[in-house]
C-alpha cells in the first residue's frame, strides 16, 4: 500500500469519528431557520419587484415572478426540516454557521433575477451585484443605470435594504432557539450594535434596532421628498441610505439630480447612518454618551479629515 492511499484512508477515518461531523451534517436546525428567514426575505422583496414591473414598464416581469415563486417554494421547503422539531442546544459555531451560509446564499439568491431580466448577461456580473447588494458594498457592474427596467433598480435598492436590516431579521427567526448563539451572531456579524446592546435579550435588541432603521429609513424617505426628489427616486435613495450603500438610480449617482441641496441631503443622511446604533440609542434614551464618545468624536475627525 502506498504512502498516499494510507494517507487517504487516515484522513478518511478521522472525518467519520464521532464528533466530527461531516460538513453536511452541520447544517443544523438553526441554520435552517435561519435560511427560512432570509427565503422569506428574498420572497417578498421579490414580489414587491414583480408588482413593480407589472404595474410600470411591464419589463422584467418573468423574472422577478419565477424568482419569487422559488423563493416562496424554498422557504416552505426549509421551514419543514425544523418546525414543530425539538431543537438541540447551539453553539457558539451554529450561530456563525447560520449567519455565515445564510448571507452566503442570498447573495447567491440575489443575483437570480437580474441574470433572468437581461440587465447582466454575464453571471459573474449579476453574482457580483448581488452580492455587492446584499453585503452593502454599492459596487456596481452596470455601465448604464439609466433605462434599466424599474424592477431591477427597485431589487438592487431593495438588496442593500435587506442586507442592512438582514442580521435583525435573522436574529429575530433565530432568538427564540439560539440562545446564547444568537449573541455570538450579532456581535460577530454586524458593526451597528456592539458588546454593549441596547436590551438585555437579543430578541428585544433585534426590535430595538429594527425600529431604528425603520426610522432612519423614513427620515430619509421624507428629508429625500422635501430636497425636491420624486417619490420613486426617494424611496430608491432611503433604502441606499439607510444601509449605508450607496446602488442609485442614475448612472451618475447623486452627481446626476444636478441639485447641491440632493447631494448634502444624502451626505448628512449617509453619514447619520453610519454612526453605530448603540449610540443613537443612549442618545434618544438620554443615557449619555459613555464610552461612545470617543468611537463618535473618532468618526467625526475621521470623515471630516
Amino acid at each position: 500500500m502506498s504512502d498516499v492511499t494510507a494517507d487517504a484512508r487516515r484522513l478518511r477515518w478521522r472525518l467519520r469519528r464521532p464528533g466530527r461531523p461531516r460538513i453536511g451534517a452541520r447544517i443544523g436546525p438553526l441554520t435552517r431557520r435561519a435560511l427560512t428567514a432570509g427565503a422569506i426575505a428574498l420572497a417578498v422583496a421579490g414580489l414587491v419587484c414583480t408588482i413593480t414591473a407589472v404595474v410600470s414598464d411591464g419589463r422584467a416581469v418573468g423574472a422577478f415572478g419565477a424568482s419569487t415563486a422559488a423563493a416562496a417554494v424554498l422557504a416552505l421547503l426549509l421551514r419543514q426540516t425544523w418546525v414543530g422539531r425539538t431543537m438541540p442546544s447551539p453553539t457558539g459555531r451554529d450561530g456563525l454557521m447560520a449567519a455565515g451560509l445564510t448571507w452566503v446564499a442570498a447573495s447567491l439568491f440575489a443575483s437570480i433575477p437580474l441574470l433572468l431580466s437581461g440587465s447582466f448577461p454575464r453571471v459573474a456580473d449579476a453574482i457580483f451585484e448581488g452580492t455587492s447588494g446584499i453585503t452593502t458594498t454599492g459596487a456596481t457592474a452596470l455601465v448604464e443605470v439609466d433605462g434599466q427596467p424599474n424592477a431591477v433598480l427597485l431589487w438592487r435598492s431593495l438588496t442593500h435594504w435587506i442586507g442592512g436590516i438582514g442580521i435583525v431579521v435573522l436574529l429575530v427567526a433565530i432568538a427564540p432557539a439560539a440562545g446564547g448563539a444568537a449573541r455570538r451572531v450579532l456581535l460577530g456579524e454586524t458593526s451597528r450594535v456592539q458588546e454593549e446592546t441596547v436590551a438585555p435579550q437579543m430578541r428585544d435588541t433585534a426590535r430595538i434596532t429594527a425600529l431604528i432603521y425603520l426610522t432612519v429609513t423614513g427620515i430619509a424617505l421624507v428629508a429625500l421628498l422635501l430636497v425636491g426628489l420624486s417619490p420613486w427616486e426617494a424611496v430608491n435613495h432611503a433604502m441606499s441610505v439607510a444601509s449605508t450603500g450607496g446602488f442609485s438610480t442614475r448612472t451618475a449617482s447623486a452627481g446626476g439630480f444636478e441639485s447641491v441641496s440632493v447631494e448634502i441631503a444624502l451626505t448628512v443622511l449617509m453619514l447619520a447612518s453610519g454612526v453605530s446604533y448603540v449610540i443613537w440609542w443612549r442618545l434618544v434614551t438620554g443615557r449619555g454618551l459613555g464610552i461612545h464618545g470617543v468611537e463618535l468624536r473618532s468618526y467625526v475627525v475621521f470623515v471630516i479629515g
